[in-house]
């Protein structure tokens, strides 16, 4: 949700791309910041501070007196809170292949504004039904409606020059660019989502439903190389030698991560789709990328074990050797300590299972954003037609 003196927005997605965004007025006005209001000065310890404001902005039930009183420079949150009414502006988001904002429809699915942008971003064609425009347009990204600057969250970009405003974080590791140039000057087919460096991939259909991970780690030279613990053969059951083959990034290396889900060493599934459905990408710079393949190495080089070094124990370990969330489970969060008697079969599992292991590791190191492939395509066998001679 987003506030203004004038009205709030909010904004409905499916994963990372922004679909339905609802307006509604009337409820914000006068709206005071907290941080700017005048209050008297507060006295006391952290932790009676700590509850005294939880308890009024919370409505707690409060054990003592409440010695801070906000409620004034509050006032329209609760308003907020309170609103039940449903919002009149309604409008959908239709993307691009870029994630660029299209069409906008309203509720009744009639086109309130049509937008078309030339290859960087600069607006090209943007015609409304109506005085409302929205903010989320070249790749989905906000842009300033006073300066015209597109907001990517790491940095500026402006779309009229095609540059960003600031020198890229990772510039170290594209040293033949510029570090102000966007998407290596192929904004047709790429996009920046606000960082990138490693991949983390999730084949949901492998070892029997349970799942299979791997990884797309950037290589000295910039191209994404495949990283994966395989696994035992059919015989070897739930431990062994690694006798699969594991991947261990010597393969072939690719430009971007959809450039792998859409390739051959994607393979195809006897449903007739990829085995890698998606990826998340995390950020990270280039001493980052190095401690994430000897984090994965230290699982390659162990025996195969379904319990102890699985393929999501070895995407694990290069996210902890690089300082990342790893998607750990943490059960204390859960089951109160006075009933846990030692991790229960469910936790291990809960831990163990790498389509759950995927999911935390997204929610656990937001920011980032998801790839999904692209179904294979199917070629028609050519028939050679009767053909008549004149």
């Amino acid at each position: 949700m987003i506030l203004t003196d004038k009205e709030y927005t909010k904004h409905y997605y499916i994963e990372n791309q922004r679909v339905t965004t609802k307006l509604g007025a009337g409820m914000a006005h006068n709206l005071v910041d907290p941080l700017q209001a005048t209050l008297s000065p507060i006295k006391g310890d952290i932790s009676h501070i700590s509850h005294d404001l939880l308890c009024n902005i919370l409505s707690y039930k409060c054990t003592r007196d409440v010695n801070i009183d906000i409620t004034p420079e509050f006032k329209n949150i609760y308003e907020l809170v309170n609103q039940d009414d449903d919002e009149q502006e309604l409008y959908f988001y239709h993307g691009d292949h870029l994630g660029s904002s299209s069409w906008i429809t309203d509720a009744s699915g009639s086109v309130n504004q049509y937008l078309a942008y030339m290859p960087f971003g600069e607006s090209f064609i943007d015609q409304r039904q109506t005085g409302h425009d929205i903010r989320f347009k070249f790749t989905g990204k906000e842009r300033d409606a006073e300066t015209g600057y597109t907001y990517f969250g790491a940095r500026y970009y402006a779309s009229d020059l095609s540059i960003w405003l600031s020198v890229d974080a990772l510039s170290d590791k594209y040293l033949s660019t510029s570090p102000y140039m966007y998407v290596l000057g192929n904004p047709l087919n790429i996009i920046d989502p606000n960082g990138d460096s490693a991949f983390v991939l999730t084949a949901p259909k492998g070892a029997k439903g349970a799942g299979h991970m791997a990884m797309l780690i950037q290589n000295t030279e910039g191209k994404w190389a495949l990283w994966s613990k395989n696994g035992t053969n059919e015989s070897s059951e739930a431990t062994g030698p690694n006798d699969k083959g594991d991947d261990n990034g010597k393969g072939t290396a690719y430009d971007s991560p959809q450039a792998f889900l859409d390739s051959k060493d994607n393979p195809t599934t006897e449903e007739g789709k990829r085995e890698y459905t998606e990826g998340y990408i995390v950020a990270a710079n280039e001493d980052q990328d190095r401690e994430m393949e000897a984090g994965f190495k230290t699982e390659l080089d162990k025996e195969y074990n379904v319990a102890t070094s699985n393929c999501a124990q070895a995407v694990q370990s290069a996210l902890k050797n690089a300082g990342f969330n790893t998607g750990r489970y943490d059960s204390e969060k859960y089951v109160p300590n006075y009933l846990k008697q030692g991790p229960s079969l469910g936790d291990i599992v809960i831990d163990r299972v790498p389509n759950l292991i995927y999911g935390r590791i997204k929610r656990q190191n937001p920011g980032g954003a998801t790839y999904k492939a692209k179904p294979p395509s199917v070629k028609k066998a050519y028939i050679p037609r009767k053909t008549k001679h004149i």
